[in-house]
């Protein structure tokens, strides 16, 4: 008798746990459910995320790119800027004949205008 008390306690403990194993079933659905969107979400802006990354980076490198000709840019200008002084110094001074400080003027582009008179 005390063996089929036994038996029956532990049946009626595994109906229980049966029971509560069926709600906890339920209830881990249900939150899957609620994660599933998250997760569609999560991805959706990990996407966006990999998509501006890769926009700045195209905009570094642009800036670079631009900075670098600016660079280059700014050394030209100045070294045009240095030769027109050399100029305007030799037109200025008596010893250089005025046709060959105009042809050296032509030959790196800065015209003439630099042997005017007004100078």
């Amino acid at each position: 008798m005390l063996q089929e008390k036994r038996i029956y306690d532990l049946k009626k403990k595994n109906q229980e746990l049966e029971k509560f194993k069926f709600v906890l079933d339920y209830k881990i659905k249900e939150l899957k459910k609620q994660i599933e969107p998250k997760e569609k979400e999560i991805r959706q802006m990990k996407d966006q995320i990999s998509e501006v990354r890769d926009t700045l980076n195209c905009h570094f490198i642009r800036n670079h790119l631009i900075c670098t000709w600016l660079q280059m840019m700014l050394c030209c200008l100045f070294s045009l800027f240095t030769l027109i002084i050399v100029l305007v110094v030799l037109c200025t001074s008596t010893s250089v004949p005025k046709s060959s400080i105009k042809k050296l003027s032509l030959v790196f582009g800065v015209g003439s205008f630099l042997c005017n008179p007004q100078f």
